[in-house]
């Protein structure tokens, strides 16, 4: 997962980054831990989608390749924000989102990165 950079991701970096339907957000300090590991730092923010893989790359079809679209249905997700940042022990607080627009890039129809939503802030 570390030699993922956010931008030039693989489909499969994509998935263990950002897809994984069992999600909760109290799993946000372990599922994270794997994101980080070998970074200098801790990520920010990081959003795990609970849906099916076929769903989300449909929202592909929705745009052109390397270009930012916006889904037209919703999506359920967990945002993991950082409250410590000391990169020994990265601290997530997790929050469960049940209709969100998800913003991708995408390359040959499958998902390379997960763009945030433009309402939500950096924490």
């Amino acid at each position: 997962l570390s030699h993922c950079p956010d931008i030039d991701c693989t489909t499969r970096c994509f998935k263990d980054k950002h897809l994984n339907k069992d999600m909760t957000p109290a799993k946000c300090d372990e599922k994270m831990k794997a994101i980080n590991v070998g970074n200098k730092k801790c990520k920010k923010i990081n959003t795990f989608i609970l849906e099916d893989e076929e769903k989300v790359n449909a929202v592909c079809k929705l745009g052109e390749d390397n270009k930012i679209i916006t889904s037209t249905t919703t999506f359920r997700v967990v945002k993991c924000s950082t409250t410590d940042t000391d990169v020994k022990n990265c601290k997530y607080e997790g929050k469960a989102v049940t209709a969100l627009m998800i913003r991708l890039i995408c390359r040959g129809g499958v998902p390379v990165h997960y763009d945030k939503p433009t309402d939500w802030a950096e924490q």
